[in-house]
């Protein structure tokens, strides 16, 4: 019965720390996503404001 205590016991902590890895490599991918989310707006905001001035400027 004490190894199978002792083997339960292995089981959970790497349970937990399978856990905790899951979590982190969440918090990652939302993270490099929202950094990619800003650089794409910042991209498309650059490229309106360029087009609008592009029309502006070809307005007879």
């Amino acid at each position: 019965m004490k190894d199978v205590r002792e083997t339960l016991e292995v089981v959970e902590r790497c349970t937990t720390e399978l856990d905790l890895m899951e979590e982190q490599f969440k918090e990652f991918v939302l993270e490099s996503l929202g950094s990619n989310v800003e650089a794409m707006r910042g991209m498309l905001n650059s490229t309106t404001d360029k087009l609008i001035v592009r029309e502006i400027v070809s307005r007879p």
